[in-house]
């Protein structure tokens, strides 16, 4: 899956206000991870999980493990069973 955040597309369907990053410290806060890696979970409550549709045409997802040097694959139905994110458009296509 590839593609651009799509404000526009995140805003209308997440229904947001307004959608930014978050600076470093932050981030890493919220995702109790280090920055560079990248989590699909979330485990803070103040931090929505959602996934792009585009998600459930993969059939597997590959992501590290709360380290740099560590990844794992994930078929894409046992990560939305596993992690249940709201589905809503984020990327532009």
């Amino acid at each position: 899956m590839t593609g651009d955040l799509g404000s526009a597309a995140a805003d209308r369907d997440v229904y947001a206000r307004l959608i930014a990053f978050a600076d470093t410290g932050k981030a890493e806060q919220l995702a109790g991870s280090v920055t560079g890696t990248v989590l699909p979970f979330s485990y803070d409550e103040r931090l929505e999980l959602i996934a792009d549709p585009a998600l459930l045409d993969c059939g597997e997802l590959y992501f590290n493990a709360g380290r740099l040097d560590r990844s794992v694959a994930l078929a894409s139905e046992d990560y939305l069973r596993l992690a249940g994110p709201r589905i809503a458009r984020i990327i532009a296509t």
